[in-house]
């Protein structure tokens, strides 16, 4: 792997050829007053289970009276994960491979926002520039994302963690093989980016700051913000892809830096596709760093 760093110190591969209304059902668990014994519940929508699955496609959790952080199902299934080695601009570590998720799962639609964040953890660390209820909590370490998930886990009764790097690509690609889950494209105007024919950066998020999350459409599973926003943390130590098909991939056993996905604002289009792995020390934190987490479906 051939391998370069990025701005602010962050590590990312370069490749070899150089070009770089619903109606709600309300299922309590138990209600407590959130300081003492904290809230337990969760909301279903009716009649939105997948043909294969009997799981509800969506559910919400309550992070604190009033604050909920919502969820699509995403099956279980195979896909091939990597990109085809005619894929303009990937990198050498993008190996294709078949894996099977043999569980569905629950993915955070939208990264944790600020307000949920704060919600659990007390505080809320994102740069001034960024800050906003419904914006993504940045400046967030990967050692951060996992202390949220094991708070969130204990107030919620389910099993929150940070998806796996291939929960991550197969939720983000959504049955899709294109760079993007879009297509070959991100749906704005093509436009020439230093040397590269992807379209430019998303032009629509100011330079200087983030969005609220979900203001981008989701892709056809439900998903929203996985290209070109923030970084979002993987669960995984980075190391090289296996050869042969695999089974829930939980990635390296040990390692120095844990995986990134999705790019963004400030990056070039060709690390915001499906594919592109970035990676980083686990303890730094920067203002385009963020996470979302996911609920094994068999705890909701």
């Amino acid at each position: 792997m051939i391998s370069g760093h990025g701005r602010r110190g962050r590590r990312w591969p370069i490749p070899a050829a150089g070009a770089l209304a619903l109606g709600v059902v309300v299922l309590w668990l138990g209600v407590g007053h959130w300081r003492g014994q904290e809230p337990k519940a969760v909301r279903w929508e009716p009649g939105t289970a997948l043909p294969d699955h009997p799981l509800p496609q969506r559910m919400e959790l309550e992070a604190a009276p009033g604050v909920w952080m919502r969820f699509a199902l995403i099956p279980s299934g195979r896909f091939v994960m990597g990109s085809p080695s005619d894929e303009a601009q990937r990198a050498d570590n993008e190996r294709q491979h078949e894996v099977i998720i043999s569980e569905p799962f629950y993915m955070g639609q939208t990264c944790v926002t600020q307000e949920q964040y704060e919600a659990v953890m007390g505080t809320n660390p994102s740069a001034s520039y960024n800050k906003g209820a419904k914006n993504p909590v940045d400046k967030v370490n990967w050692e951060d994302a996992m202390e949220f998930c094991r708070s969130f886990s204990k107030r919620s009764g389910h099993s929150v963690h940070l998806p796996t790097e291939a929960q991550w690509e197969y939720a983000c690609r959504a049955g899709t093989s294109t760079p993007f889950n879009t297509g070959r494209t991100l749906p704005r105007k093509p436009a020439y980016h230093q040397g590269y024919t992807y379209p430019n950066n998303r032009a629509d998020i100011p330079a200087d700051g983030s969005v609220a999350v979900g203001t981008f459409a989701p892709n056809s599973w439900g998903v929203y913000d996985m290209h070109g926003t923030m970084w979002q943390w993987c669960s995984d130590w980075f190391g090289d892809f296996p050869t042969g098909e695999v089974t829930d991939p939980t990635g390296p056993k040990n390692g120095g830096l844990r995986v990134l996905r999705g790019g963004s604002r400030s990056e070039a289009p060709r690390l915001c596709r499906s594919a592109f792995r970035g990676s980083e020390n686990p303890a730094d934190r920067f203002d385009i760093f963020c996470f979302r987490v996911a609920v094994s479906a068999g705890g909701a």
